[in-house]
Order: structure tokens, then C-alpha cells, then sequence
């Protein structure tokens, strides 16, 4: 997406935008579902772990060697709602 709007204005302003990277990519985070951590927060929750498309700390602490696991509200619309209000009553 922003790629494509880049390409938009740099064909009519050559080499006007350019778009380049902050750090480096970050790592994706892979767990299995049948380790004895997931199995237990299943088990507390009442839900069933899922794969989810979040970005976190999580790949960061397992490569510490730390069994991790991520924890939410199962979607990620409370958390980044489309027309956030932020207020503040005093």
C-alpha cells in the first residue's frame, strides 16, 4: 500500500519519496500448541490457543531462551480501534 502510493509520486516527481527501513525486520514467533505452558493456559482460560498475525515482544524473550507465550483479548480490534477517542475528564 505504501509502496504504491511511493510509485505514484515518484513517477511524477522522480526520486522525490523513498522509503526505507528503521531496523530490522523482526523475527516472526513460532510456538506449538501441544507444550505443557499453552496447554495450561488453556486450560485456565476455557479457550483454545490460535495463531494470530500480531506483532510483540514475544520472539525477543524466546530468544532468551524463555518459553513464551501471548496472552489477549482474541482480537485485535480492542485493542487498535478504527476511530480511537482519547478523554480526558478533569
Amino acid at each position: 500500500m505504501l509502496l504504491g502510493a511511493v510509485n505514484e509520486i515518484n513517477k511524477q516527481y522522480p526520486n522525490a519519496v523513498e522509503v526505507i527501513d528503521l531496523h530490522a525486520p523482526i523475527p516472526a514467533f513460532k510456538s506449538t500448541t501441544d507444550s505443557a505452558l499453552v496447554k495450561l493456559a488453556e486450560k485456565i482460560s476455557g479457550e483454545k490457543a490460535i495463531a494470530v498475525n500480531y506483532c510483540t515482544e514475544a520472539p525477543f524473550i524466546q530468544q532468551l531462551g524463555c518459553e513464551t507465550i501471548i496472552m489477549g483479548p482474541g482480537s485485535i480490534n480492542p485493542i487498535n480501534p478504527i476511530n480511537p477517542i482519547n478523554q480526558m475528564n478533569i
